[in-house]
């Protein structure tokens, strides 16, 4: 049995094979740094200990909590920590990277890791190039540090700069490579977080001007072209599908693949048209159906994210080419009408559903308003997008994935509780409002084919997409309203709308109104 330190009074006890002397420094915040920086002038003490030693000390007292990690980096630690992963032997590298992956996610150390000073005794030390040569290495502890210190430096918008310069200049094969064949699952994780960071327009102050906000979604459009030339889409498939397997089986890597962060770079790649070609020749739809209806089995650390990242690669994909930013271009945003031979064909613009609270009226569109001069003309989908569509929406629904869209778009449950005092609704969490969204446009663009309504109508579809029209966010209302107006068109359909009590609004755009009337006269006293 161990005994307690004189110093940790109710902290950890003193293993028997460590000394009293190394069990005070230990405790020791100040004197293990000093350890760390190794034998120089500029030290007061001693030092009993290697400076990997050292480091492994600080990283087991940074990992306790981030109060820990804070002061740590106050008392100085960073910079010779740096120096440290430069100066030992490679197999004595993975306890230095492992305190600066630790230390990495405080804002102050990430600064001090970009910014290039002498801090005596060592030189300059230029660590992000540094960390991007030992990425590939045969230690998998380093290799998972090095790829955690750049995930954590390419989530700050003072740090991300540095880790995008790096990987544009020499290119992302090895952060791609670690995402596809590391044998630690947070090392891939790491990676692919990294990737999705650095194809992400930076958040810009509503003041910047229009030259700017172009040229940083030029250099958005670089960086996924860049990463789509080194094969990212392709590789980001495959390590779905095998994670999914080796989440089963337990092979190859150390433990559950959490597959969210991959799915939601993918995501990111497909507002690149390029890239679903490529999505489309590895199965992408196929896999991402299968994973979202179960067929697929995988692990998550959040559900929610992974099913919303995959609902939204799904609408991306299903969407014919030109509709940028998944949204349809203003002369068919209403364009719900079903898909008669290979030709999704509209004739009219519905009336809008009042705005939500808060919110101005829109804006007529110019397109619409000189349509409606020249008499209603036709709004026409060309046919080779239209049936470029109709084959995406029949994978999406050959595998299944019906049920689980309907069922990401229904919410958080009500709290429990008794009593007749109306209960407040749980508030939507981030992922919560994009997984409704996308849940929503796959199903509005699922249900501009017949054969899938009944599905729909089946999965409880109808009150949850007539809740959905109470969203606060402008596309998960369109979208829902899309949905319920195909629906409508189907007169097997007008019980469960009227049921759900649907706004009149939309059930006067799915059906002749009268057809409509003598339904709801007959099923309604």
């Amino acid at each position: 049995m161990g005994k307690k330190g004189k110093g940790a009074k109710g902290g950890p006890e003193k293993p028997d094979t460590m000394s009293d002397d190394v069990w005070a420094l230990f405790n020791n915040s100040t004197d293990l740094i000093q350890n760390l920086r190794g034998s120089c002038v500029f030290n007061t003490i001693n030092c009993i200990l290697t400076r990997s030693e050292a480091a492994m000390f600080l990283w087991q007292h940074a990992a306790s909590s981030q109060a820990k990690k804070e002061e740590i980096v106050q008392l100085g630690a960073v910079p010779h920590a740096i120096a440290a992963f430069k100066a030992v032997e490679d197999h004595e590298r993975a306890p230095c990277v492992g305190l600066l992956h630790s230390l990495a996610t405080v804002e102050v150390a990430r600064e001090q890791m970009v910014n290039v000073k002498p801090i005596p005794p060592h030189p300059p030390i230029n660590l992000v190039p540094l960390l991007f040569e030992h990425l590939h290495t045969d230690s998998t502890a380093t290799e998972t540090g090095v790829m955690g210190v750049i995930c954590n430096l390419s989530l700050s918008e003072y740090s991300r700069p540095s880790i995008l310069k790096e990987i544009l200049s020499k290119g992302p094969k090895r952060v791609i490579h670690v995402m596809s064949n590391s044998l630690n699952a947070e090392a891939r994780r790491d990676a692919a977080r990294c990737l999705k960071e650095c194809c992400t327009l930076p958040i810009l102050p509503e003041d910047t001007p229009e030259h700017i906000r172009a040229k940083e979604k030029e250099k958005e459009k670089e960086t996924k072209t860049l990463f789509l030339q080194h094969g990212l889409v392709e590789a980001s498939i495959r390590t779905v599908a095998n994670g999914c397997t080796e989440c089963v089986t337990g092979v190859k890597i150390n433990g559950p693949l959490a597959i969210e962060s991959i799915i939601g770079l993918l995501h990111k790649m497909l507002q690149l048209e390029e890239s679903k070609t490529i999505f489309m020749e590895f199965e992408g739809v196929e896999g991402l159906s299968a994973l979202l209806s179960g067929k697929l089995k995988c692990s998550f650390e959040n559900t929610l994210q992974g099913k919303a990242s995959a609902a939204g690669c799904l609408y991306s994909i299903a969407i014919p080419q030109g509709w940028a930013n998944n949204r349809m271009p203003s002369s068919l945003k209403h364009f719900d009408q079903p898909i008669v031979g290979g030709v999704v064909l509209g004739n009219s613009t519905p009336a809008q559903p009042p705005p939500a609270e808060g919110e101005t009226p829109a804006e007529p569109d110019k397109d619409e308003e000189s349509a409606e001069d020249k008499g209603g003309a036709q709004n026409i989908v060309c046919k080779e997008a239209s049936v470029k569509m109709e084959k995406m929406i029949n994978l999406i629904s050959d595998a299944g994935a019906i049920p689980a869209l309907v069922e990401l778009c229904q919410g958080p449950p009500m709290p429990e509780g008794g009593g007749k005092k109306k209960k407040k609704e749980p508030p939507v969490e981030a992922d919560m409002a994009e997984a409704q969204a996308s849940a929503a446009g796959c199903l509005r663009l699922l249900s501009l084919l017949p054969k899938n309504r009944p599905p729909i109508v089946a999965a409880n579809g109808v009150p949850i997409m007539t809740k959905l029209l109470e969203s606060k966010l402008e596309i998960t209302r369109a979208n829902a309203q899309g949905v319920l107006v195909c629906l409508g068109a189907d007169d097997n359909n007008v019980a469960a709308m009227v049921e759900a009590k649907v706004p009149e609004y939309i059930t006067a755009l799915s059906a002749p109104i009268r057809m409509y009337e003598e339904h709801k006269k007959k099923l309604v006293p």
